[in-house]
């Protein structure tokens, strides 16, 4: 994984490189990954928006574009976008915001600022399976707001899809304020629940033992993939996942060795995750449950049931 890192730091840094100047008018095309809208404070209408797309050329690099809110460009579709190129810069004094750093750890080129309508091209939709995933997640997404009002269609979104944008001011302060905006944030709990869930449902099926864990080893890699494989997400349902490959092959389960793979699996594939705080909050958290559970357990115990 540090290998890996390392190659793709200098990959990247090679991109910034070559990146067009600050400030010029460029034409780029790429696959939209995700899109996130700027609410009016005032209002609460959407104001602008910004694009997080995966380049074609040059391929592997990401780009955020920020254009208005009423122009098309949705997850799971080409597009090719004109507009002034903003390349990331380095902190302008000692121990001020990295632009440069996050960039380079974020696979991201630079943003793109679309004046209108007229700097955006859909070009169709992407092909991949991934890309199918994002335009159902988009599909479900707008089906949520279509038959919930506001703010209740917002939270669905947070709660199922992970999308927390547009989402009310006064309702994320107020999970805020009681401890409780981890929810908002798809999340190993998720996951449990989801599992939970469709394991009920399977006992009732004629599916036998083994055939049940494949299916909640497919049914977690879905989802996962589904929310955008987010840090505590993969987390979860890798070691998910593993749990049920246990039961599957008759082998005992180790908590903490799924956690570890899980880790281990993530930090192959893209070590950048490795400094980010999700990842560290996400590993940290499950190790000090597993850590203080047992003795936490016993303490409980022999003071509720005293010899």
């Amino acid at each position: 994984g540090a290998l890996r890192q390392r190659e793709t730091l200098a990959e990247h840094a090679g991109m910034l490189a070559a990146s067009p100047v600050d400030g010029t008018v460029t034409t780029m095309r790429g696959e939209v990954l995700e899109r996130l809208e700027d609410l009016d404070p005032g209002t609460g209408e959407p104001r602008r928006c910004r694009l997080r797309l995966a380049l074609e050329d040059p391929p592997g690099a990401l780009l955020l574009a920020s254009l208005d809110a009423g122009i098309p460009g949705r997850p799971g579709e080409r597009v090719e976008l004109t507009g002034a190129f903003r390349a990331p810069r380095p902190p302008s004094n000692p121990g001020g915001y990295d632009g440069l750093t996050w960039a380079l750890r974020q696979g991201l080129l630079g943003s793109l600022s679309v004046g209108g309508p007229d700097g955006v091209r859909i070009l169709g939709p992407a092909e991949g399976a991934l890309a199918g995933l994002r335009r159902l997640r988009e599909r479900l997404h707008g089906r949520i707001l279509a038959r919930f009002a506001s703010p209740e269609a917002e939270l669905l979104d947070a709660l199922l899809l992970g999308i927390r944008e547009p989402l009310d001011q006064t309702l994320s302060d107020a999970f805020l304020e009681t401890g409780t905006v981890h929810y908002l944030a798809i999340s190993g709990s998720h996951i449990v629940i989801l599992l939970g869930a469709l394991s009920l449902f399977l006992r009732l099926t004629p599916l036998g033992f083994r055939a049940r864990a494949g299916v909640l080893i497919l049914a977690a890699a879905f989802y996962a993939a589904l929310v955008g494989f987010q840090a505590p997400v993969a987390r979860s349902a890798l070691t998910a996942s593993l749990a049920a490959a246990a039961s599957l092959f008759g082998r005992p389960r180790a908590a903490w060795n799924a956690l570890c793979a899980a880790a281990i699996a993530i930090g192959l594939y893209d070590p950048s995750q490795t400094f980010r705080p999700g990842f560290q909050l996400s590993f940290l958290a499950v190790a000090g449950i597993l850590l203080l559970f047992a003795p936490l357990k016993a303490r409980l115990e022999a003071r509720l049931h005293p010899r």
